[in-house]
């Protein structure tokens, strides 16, 4: 539990806009390893954070092995993909995002990013458009999106 406090208090920096204390904050627990269980959970802080490389080290044991499709959770898998848009990845994210996008709501999201990032607009407003009309999603999220 102190742990998943942690990442919430993280959370809030990120909200507030104090990313660096965030950024360090993510750093301290990185070098203490965080579980598996937890990893997607890092990821997303630590690219919120630009830490993204970080996120990619927590993911890339659960979803990414030698010779095997991409596997673990829809949401890891969204956030590992997430990560590789932010560090210029866009085409693998893609890859990785389209099979999930349907089971991890938030893979909507960043497929619009994806698409951003390869000037692809059409794209980007389509799934903008269907993240939004998720009705779980909240008010923070659709500030994001």
């Amino acid at each position: 539990a102190d742990l998943v406090e942690k990442l919430n208090r993280i959370e809030l920096l990120i909200r507030q806009g104090l990313i660096a204390q965030a950024a360090t904050e993510i750093r301290t627990l990185y070098r203490k390893r965080v579980p598996a269980r937890l990893a997607w959970r890092f990821a997303e802080l630590a690219r919120r954070a630009d830490l993204a490389q970080l996120g990619l080290s927590a993911l890339y044991p659960i979803v990414r092995r030698p010779g095997l499709p991409a596997q673990g959770t829809p949401r890891e898998i969204a956030e590992y993909a997430a990560c590789l848009v932010r560090i210029g990845a866009t085409d693998e994210a893609v890859s990785l995002l389209s099979p999930v996008v349907e089971s991890a709501p938030i893979a909507s999201l960043y497929l619009a990013f994806a698409y951003i990032n390869l000037l692809n607009n059409r794209a980007a407003a389509e799934h903008l458009t269907k993240f939004l009309a998720r009705p779980e999603i909240d008010a923070y999220w659709r500030g994001i999106a």
